[in-house]
């Protein structure tokens, strides 16, 4: 009883406003209050920022954790949208067990959802694919909701913070490659190290700030790259995949200042095939 007074008195408001109000409860059919609560909160805050709303009017949202519930009190149509985003966070949730929010700074959130959907996939027999994710994306306040088992919103999380860490000076691109051999995450830092060698021997090549990384569980590559740099990766990951990734070859880039790679190549040619015919 003392909960429910506790509750009534933080939505009860004075009527010193004629802006009509509106209080209402709605029971949660998946999500945990406590866990579902914060997310709504952070999602309304971010679309309150583009409109006018008056203080009586800013929706107030509690949390019954008994009743697994949450109370929304406010104007009729800031509640009505809290009421949205509880639908479709609880609906969510109901598919997938687990949702995040993430706000970006630099990057897309719609370009950000593509690469997520396209690259958390599990291959079916007959080459089904299934999304291991969930994805929605909020254009205007440039965020991204994504739901799904607590490993694959981690693996998520990895390719957010990379591809939101690196402001975007110019359109880039976004590859996913399919490993023959090779542990992804071992052949991604591997590509990254060969890439980055090779930028700082090209005149006019730029920062190396392309994004390269391995997806173990699918065996691929996420590669976001502007077309130059993008180029360049797909080389580098071709060679390493013909010359057999997982067999303990090393690869290394050297970068010449004074003699031309033809030459040099073909005195390493001659050099190497007398002494495997001795």
């Amino acid at each position: 009883m003392k909960e429910i007074e506790s509750i009534l008195a933080k939505v009860a408001t004075p009527p010193t406003n004629s802006e009509p109000r509106d209080t209402r409860v709605f029971e949660l059919n998946t999500a945990s209050v406590s866990e579902l609560a914060p997310t709504v909160q952070s999602l309304y805050r971010e679309q309150s920022r583009g409109r006018s709303v008056s203080v009586f009017g800013q929706a107030s949202i509690l949390s019954d954790i008994t009743g697994n519930r949450l109370i929304v009190s406010g104007s009729t149509n800031e509640v009505s949208i809290v009421e949205e985003i509880i639908s479709k966070l609880d609906q969510t949730t109901a598919k997938t067990g687990n949702a995040r929010v993430f706000k970006l700074k630099n990057a897309q959130a719609d370009q950000v959802a593509t690469i997520l959907t396209a690259s958390l996939v599990d291959f079916r027999p007959g080459g089904t694919r299934v999304p291991r994710v969930s994805v929605g994306s909020d254009l205007q306040n440039n965020m991204l909701i994504v739901s799904g088992p607590p490993k694959d919103i981690q693996s998520a999380a990895v390719i957010v913070e990379q591809l939101d860490g690196v402001p975007a000076k110019e359109p880039r691109q976004m590859q996913l490659v399919a490993l023959k051999s090779g542990v992804a995450s071992d052949v991604a830092t591997r590509v990254k190290a060969l890439y980055q060698d090779q930028v700082k021997g090209i005149q006019g090549g730029g920062i190396a700030d392309a994004v390269i990384l391995g997806d173990d569980t699918s065996g691929r590559l996420i590669v976001t790259a502007n077309e130059q740099h993008m180029k360049l990766i797909e080389s580098i990951v071709s060679k390493l995949q013909e010359a057999g990734d997982a067999t303990g070859r090393q690869v290394r880039v050297l970068v010449l200042k004074r003699n031309s790679a033809p030459s040099i190549r073909q005195m390493l040619t001659q050099l190497f095939s007398k002494q495997i015919n001795q």
